[in-house]
């Protein structure tokens, strides 16, 4: 039997204006695509091919004419469908909630093949889910026409502050909070799409999206492939559909945990990297992601005091890494104690004000992803906020506000989706208990609590989990469990997988814990944990490791499973080490100009995404 190879992945980084983040601009004219609920493939952008495929909008109710166009992209396998080689289709999703697939694959596409690369060679599906992008009708709370006010909400969520500024702020934000949510439902009745976004819906698209393909596949191969195959798996037996391969990051593996669940006699293969714990995330809790993120920060100060003066913040005298740090936190109480404001160098008319919460903030993207340069962009900004100069931290929290005429421009803008998924699924999990309103008691202990876990990611994290304080709209289909799957069965048993699902992690991840890979598959029947020895937001984006890939490769090829708890090199080098193939370019090893430059160049330019998803 052949196979449709999924994969959930997820932007790994979020901000809480990045509803109108700047992204890259579209090179593909989606809407000359006529929507079909039979996949018709269009060449796109640069070796890849789109379609829109056609899916019912309530999955219960199939009945009802209204419809979701879905945007799907796909990277061919480098051997046609009926070579022997061929070994399916790996479906990506990137997650964030809220992310494009559609970008994702673009960005990370190649890597992920590159990857898979063996005996067998895969093509690579990714799509936009429901509301996301390219895929229609959009999750838009404040509308096409009024990308102003989205910007005005944005800018007024910045002056209010952190959740943990004053009793005052947290009484302003969660108002505002209220408000939005007020706003989004006034939007969902004019297009009827927000309650449909959940994630049991995007779990049934993704059958769909694999019968489709399978369809397409059998419609196009001018002969069967009877020889040479290496699995029972490839025996195509019908009437049964075809079994999904599915390869999840972050939310994707809550995306993918549900599918399972939900289908597991549709599975091939589940792979899961980055792994959240579904029950926190389905209670709009979030308070089971930064046990270890302040490991990374204390891993960033570590190896730039190691690395003495190939590291912008170490300074002569330094005796620990407590002395780089010390520096730090007394930068971060100053600027709460006394803000500073300065002259944006992008637009010479824009006035920036920085406190604390900023500093803090700036640590979220190279936690994410602190290699290859992830960490000396992060330590070139603050030893130039040490000097006085916080141009390089002030970008990376303006990113999405235009001050130059916009009028007519396309401006990207991945809309509501986020709200809408997590707050809907959170909504239908437990309506009684949440969204918690506007209950301050509830809102300061919750700031309290993340604190405990992680005073560099509270302010940021916080305003993650509070998104949801006054959201009312209800997905009208979601999924509270259990997340279990049946033992396994390569035989292609009914109702059962053909193989156990394969969780995989970093080491010290900064939202999402090695813990919970162990705890979400102790759920699942002979599953087994793969880590890679590295940090950083899920391990396929973290590094290289050979050992790691050939699990990979084994797992997908015959559903062979490493032992439970294997551990695999990062074979790249450590942040701020000269050799390996992570090394950052030569002009980045110190502050100098050159190394400036390219940290002013590259400093909150790139698209960014969302709080549970891939690098």
């Amino acid at each position: 039997m052949r196979f449709s190879v999924t994969s959930a992945c997820l932007f790994s980084l979020y901000i809480s204006n990045a509803q109108s983040a700047a992204g890259p601009p579209s090179e593909f004219d989606w809407s000359a695509v006529t929507p079909s609920s039979q996949l018709q493939y269009h060449k796109c952008y640069d070796g890849f091919e789109c379609a829109r495929l056609v899916v019912p909008r309530d999955w219960l109710d199939v009945e009802k004419n209204k419809t979701v166009a879905i945007a799907i992209i796909k990277l061919p396998a480098s051997v046609p469908s009926s070579d022997p080689s061929f070994g399916g289709s790996i479906i990506t999703n990137p997650g964030g909630p809220g992310g494009s697939g559609v970008y994702f694959l673009r960005k990370q596409g190649k890597n992920l093949q590159k990857i898979t690369e063996g005996k067998k060679h895969y093509e690579i599906i990714s799509f936009d889910p429901r509301g996301i992008e390219n895929t229609t009708p959009k999750t838009d709370c404040f509308g096409k026409s009024h990308a102003l006010a989205r910007d005005a909400m944005l800018l007024e969520q910045r002056g209010i502050g952190g959740l943990d500024s004053s009793e005052s702020g947290l009484k302003r934000a969660l108002a505002l909070k209220v408000g939005y949510g007020s706003l989004c439902e006034g939007a969902d009745s004019e297009d009827d799409i927000f309650e449909f976004v959940s994630t049991a819906s995007v779990a049934r698209d993704i059958l769909e999206i694999a019968d489709r393909t399978e369809q397409l596949r059998q419609a196009d191969d001018t002969k069967m492939v009877q020889d040479d195959l290496q699995s029972p798996l490839h025996q195509r037996v019908e009437p049964k559909p075809p079994r999904v391969l599915y390869w999840g990051f972050s939310y994707g593996t809550i995306l993918g945990n549900t599918l399972a669940s939900l289908y597991p006699g549709r599975m091939g293969r589940v792979i899961l990297d980055g792994v959240v714990d579904s029950h926190d995330y389905m209670s709009g809790s979030w308070l089971r992601n930064l046990m270890d993120t302040e490991k990374i920060v204390q891993y960033f100060y570590a190896t730039c005091f190691e690395a003495s003066g190939e590291c912008p913040l170490w300074r002569e005298g330094d005796t620990s890494a407590k002395d780089i740090q010390s520096r730090i936190e007394k930068l971060i109480t100053d600027l709460d104690e006394k803000p500073v404001s300065f002259i944006a160098d992008d637009q010479k008319a824009s006035i920036r004000v920085l406190t604390g919460v900023d500093i803090r903030t700036a640590f979220r993207e190279p936690l994410y992803a602190p290699l290859p340069t992830g960490f000396q962009h992060l330590a070139i900004a603050l030893a130039e906020a040490l000097n006085g100069n916080y141009s390089l931290i002030g970008p990376n929290n303006y990113p999405s506000i235009p001050l130059q005429d916009v009028c007519g421009l396309d401006r990207y803008s991945p809309g509501d989706a986020q709200a809408a998924i997590a707050c809907g699924d959170a909504r239908f999990y437990n309506p009684e208990d949440h969204p918690k309103g506007a209950n301050l008691t509830y809102w300061g202990d919750y700031v309290t609590k993340l604190e405990h876990q992680s005073p560099t990611f509270a302010p940021f994290w916080a305003t993650v989990g509070s998104a949801c304080a006054g959201w009312g709209i209800v997905a009208k289909w979601g999924y509270k469990g259990p997340w279990t799957t049946p033992s396994a069965d390569p035989s292609l048993k009914d109702d059962a997988p053909a193989a156990p699902i394969l969780f995989t992690s970093s080491r010290l991840d900064p939202v999402t814990p090695l813990e919970n890979a162990y705890k979400m598959s102790a759920n699942h029947p002979n599953s087994s944990v793969l880590v890679l020895d590295t940090v950083g937001h899920c391990a396929s984006g973290n590094g290289w490791s050979e050992c790691f890939n050939e699990a990979i490769r084994a797992y997908l090829e015959n559903g062979t499973l490493p032992e439970n708890g294997t551990m695999c090199a990062d074979t790249t080098c450590r942040p701020f080490v000269k050799g390996g193939e992570c090394r950052p370019p030569e002009s980045l090893y110190s502050a100098g100009v050159d190394g400036y430059g390219i940290a002013q160049r590259n400093w909150g330019r790139q698209p960014l995404g969302f709080p549970l998803g891939f690098p």
